[in-house]
């Protein structure tokens, strides 16, 4: 029991949502090591385990905790794992992800992440930005492609994917965003560099074509003022003026090369950015061109954002804690 929290009482059953094929013959995509340490942890405390298919509901009458994968379950004893923004680091949350997850709407936890020690900030930040923006790590591959930025200053606009599930938490149409927004660059002098998601047209993956995305990069043929790219993310971000997105992990990234980040969707780092519901309102931000947060604060919330809240799979210890909290709030609750 050392590497988790003490337990004590009776041992729920756990249910736990099994990997896909493609996802064991993939170990890199982060879901085979994350799952092999779930069952570790749960076999040292002791409990029952049954693996059950991707996708199979909370069992009726269940006596027990359900781990669900790229869920959103809100419901006692069940708990949610997704992938979150960069690699190696998950949710186990009780609400869901993204913007149905619990840092997205507790504000007690954006409290906590501003009484973190700053040195210790600055240290987990600085060890950070090695292992993401010097080593180009994003959640998908990046090119080394070198980055071309337009004549004059601009913002960057990373596109999502329109049936992804954030999506649902936008608060503008995915089109019509990127229309105002190519107007409103236009008439303020900036330019508007768009990167399409890296499944837009993946058929393989997604079985279908984002509509959205086609309509636009259609559409941004048309606008001198409006380039279009597939290089590194962290190629583009130093150099725009903000990064601007309805809720993109490419926002949340955004934050880790200390740019101004606009969201115009519901999203769990919030509390980092400039929040609009429509391009109209970017007159209404006293400084769009300035980070939310200053540079210590926001290396707070990162800090506790992926230290604190998410878990790390490189830390089989986390994972110890996530059981053991949810075999606590379990026997809580009988």
């Amino acid at each position: 029991m050392s590497k988790g929290l003490e337990v004590q009482g009776r041992q729920p059953k756990f249910f736990l949502h099994d990997v896909r094929d493609v996802e064991r013959l993939n170990p890199s995509s982060g879901w085979l090591p994350v799952h092999e340490q779930i069952v570790e942890a749960i076999s040292m405390y002791g409990s029952e385990l049954e693996i059950v298919p991707r996708g199979s509901p909370v069992p009726e009458n269940m006596d027990g905790v359900f781990i669900g994968k790229h869920t959103r379950l809100q419901m006692s004893n069940c708990w949610n794992l997704k992938k979150a923004y960069i690699p190696n680091y998950f949710y186990f949350d009780r609400t869901g992800y993204a913007g149905w997850a619990e840092m997205a709407h507790n504000q007690s936890l954006f409290a906590a992440a501003m009484q973190v020690d700053a040195s210790t900030a600055e240290h987990f930040f600085e060890c950070l930005y090695d292992e993401t923006v010097r080593s180009n790590l994003s959640k998908e591959i990046q090119s080394t492609e070198p980055f071309y930025p337009p004549p004059r200053p601009f913002v960057f606009l990373p596109l999502q994917l329109s049936f992804d599930s954030v999506m649902q938490l936008s608060r503008v149409d995915h089109f019509s965003f990127y229309e105002a927004l190519r107007d409103w660059t236009a008439g303020v002098g900036l330019c508007l560099v768009l990167k399409p998601h890296p499944f837009a047209n993946e058929g393989v993956v997604f079985g279908r074509i984002c509509e959205s995305t086609a309509q636009i990069l259609s559409d941004a043929m048309n606008h001198d003022h409006v380039y279009t790219t597939t290089t590194s993310i962290h190629a583009i971000i130093p150099l725009c003026e903000a990064v601007i997105c309805i809720n993109s992990g490419v926002g949340f990234e955004g934050l880790i090369h200390g740019k101004p980040v606009i969201t115009a969707g519901h999203s769990d780092y919030h509390w980092a950015s400039h929040q609009i519901s429509s391009v109209d309102e970017l007159a209404g931000i006293d400084n769009w061109r300035q980070p939310l947060l200053s540079k210590l604060d926001n290396k707070k919330f990162l800090y506790f954002f992926l230290s604190k809240y998410l878990i790390d799979i490189r830390n089989s210890m986390m994972i110890h804690q996530c059981i053991a909290r949810a075999i606590n709030e379990f026997q809580a609750l009988v």
